[in-house]
C-alpha cells in the first residue's frame, strides 16, 4: 500500500534524467494555444507590476552634446494581451510578439557641452504608445536544465510624446520635438533591445541555478526525485514537447543502475493532444524506480517490539517477556528460545519486505500487479537480533 501511495504522490512531480536511465519517463505536450494562453496570463502579471518601475541611469552622446538621464520612473506600462502571440517554428524556435505596447516615463536630464563642459538640467514626462517588440528564442538542454538562446530581437517605437520643464534647454527640447523624435526613438529602441539582450542570459543563469534534485520529506525522507530535462524540448508550429525522466532513488543508491528498472517498450505519442495540455507518464519506468527506491530504503524494514506490546491487553503484554511465568509465554511455546532470551528483556519480531511488480496507466486508470517477499526474524524487543 505504501509503494502505491508513494507512486501516486510522485506522479505529480516533474522529474528528469539522471544516471539510472536516459529514456524519458514522462513528457509534456503543450499546444500553441496553451502557450498563447500562458503568455497572456504572463502579460497580465507584467501589467500589474508595471505601474512603478525604477530604471538605472542612462548616458548617451549626440554630436558634441552629452546627455545624462537619471531618476527614471516607468509608469502605466500597458501591453494589450489580445495583441500578444506565441509563434513556434520547425527550426525548434519560439517567438513572442507584442504588437501594442504603451508606457509613461518621467526622468531628470543633464545636458552637457562636451564631457566636462557647462551643463543645463531639467525634467521631462514622456509617453510611448502603439509600439511593438519581438523576441525569438531557441530552447535547449544543458545538464538537465533548460537553456534559452536569443536568436533575434527587435523593438519598434511609434508614437512618442514628451514635455520638458526647467529653463531654456527644456524650451528648446519642446520647440524642436519633431526634429528630436527620430533621435529619441532610436535611443529608446537601442535601450529596449539591449535590455532584451541582457535579460535572456540572466533568465538562463537563474534557470541553470535551480536545483533539479529534490529530497522528499516526512515518511519519504531519504528518497530523491530529479525533475530536470532529459533532452532538448521539441517545437513545431502546433505544439511544444518537453521530455522528462521520472525516476527516483534512495540515498546512497543513485548509481545502482538496477536491472529491474527499465522503460516501457512503447514510445510516447507524438500527435497534437486534443487538450491544450497533456502529460504522459511511463508508469513502468516511474513505478519500477519508485519500487526499487523503496526496497533498498529503511522503509522496507520494520520491528515489532516493546513499544507495540504495550498497546496489547494486559493479559497479552507479557507473552514476549524473557522471564514470562504465566501459561501463555512464547518461551514456553518454543523452549529453545529461553536459552537466547536475556532475563528482563523481551523478544521482538524484525521484518523485511521486498516489493516487485508492474504499474500500468491507461484511460481506465491505474492497474497494479504486485508481489512481495517477507522475511521475519526473532530478536530482542529493543531491535537487536538474536537468531
Amino acid at each position: 500500500m505504501l509503494r502505491i501511495k508513494v507512486f501516486l504522490y510522485l506522479t505529480f512531480i516533474f522529474s528528469a534524467a539522471f544516471c539510472l536511465s536516459s529514456k524519458p519517463g514522462a513528457q509534456i505536450r503543450l499546444r500553441t494555444d496553451a502557450l498563447n494562453s500562458a503568455a497572456k496570463s504572463l502579460i497580465d502579471e507584467v501589467n500589474a507590476i508595471g505601474n512603478n518601475i525604477q530604471v538605472p541611469d542612462q548616458n548617451t552622446k549626440w554630436h558634441m552634446f552629452h546627455l545624462e538621464i537619471s531618476q527614471i520612473d516607468v509608469k502605466n506600462l500597458k501591453i494589450d494581451r489580445n495583441q500578444v502571440s506565441i509563434i513556434t517554428g520547425s527550426d525548434n524556435s519560439i517567438g513572442l510578439q507584442c504588437n501594442s505596447l504603451g508606457v509613461a516615463i518621467s526622468f531628470h536630464y543633464k545636458l552637457k557641452l562636451g564631457k566636462h563642459g557647462p551643463h543645463k538640467s531639467g525634467s521631462c514626462d514622456a509617453s510611448i504608445g502603439g509600439s511593438s517588440a519581438r523576441i525569438k528564442l531557441s530552447i535547449a538542454e544543458k545538464n538537465s536544465h533548460p537553456l534559452l538562446n536569443l536568436l533575434d530581437k527587435s523593438a519598434n517605437i511609434n508614437d512618442l510624446k514628451y514635455h520638458c520643464r526647467g529653463g531654456w534647454i527644456s524650451k528648446l527640447l519642446n520647440l524642436f520635438k519633431h526634429a528630436l523624435k527620430g533621435f529619441l526613438k532610436k535611443e529608446i529602441k537601442n535601450f529596449a533591445e539591449n535590455e532584451i539582450g541582457t535579460l535572456i542570459p540572466k533568465m538562463t543563469n537563474k534557470l541553470l541555478s535551480i536545483p533539479i534534485e529534490h529530497e522528499l520529506h516526512g515518511k519519504l525522507n531519504g528518497t530523491f526525485v530529479n525533475y530536470g530535462l532529459s533532452s532538448s524540448p521539441k517545437l513545431n508550429n502546433q505544439m511544444l514537447n518537453i521530455p522528462l525522466i521520472m525516476q527516483f532513488w534512495y540515498q546512497g543508491h543513485k548509481n545502482d543502475n538496477p536491472d529491474t528498472v527499465y522503460p516501457s517498450p512503447q514510445s510516447f505519442p507524438t500527435s497534437v493532444p486534443s487538450q491544450m495540455f497533456c502529460v504522459n507518464i511511463d508508469s513502468n519506468l516511474a513505478g519500477r524506480s519508485a519500487i526499487y527506491a523503496f526496497n533498498v530504503s529503511d522503509k522496507s524494514t520494520f520491528s515489532i517490539g516493546d513499544s507495540t506490546f504495550k498497546r496489547l491487553s494486559k493479559d497479552k503484554q507479557h507473552y514476549f517477556d524473557c522471564n514470562c511465568v504465566s501459561s501463555r509465554c512464547l518461551i514456553k511455546d518454543i523452549p529453545d528460545l529461553a536459552k537466547k532470551c536475556l532475563k528482563g528483556k523481551k523478544l521482538g519480531i524484525h521484518g523485511n519486505v521486498k516489493v516487485g511488480g508492474d504499474i500500468y496507466v491507461n484511460n481506465s486508470g491505474i492497474i497494479s500487479f504486485a508481489d512481495a517477499l517477507f522475511d521475519f526474524k526473532l530478536g530482542n524487543g529493543d531491535g537487536q537480533e538474536i537468531g
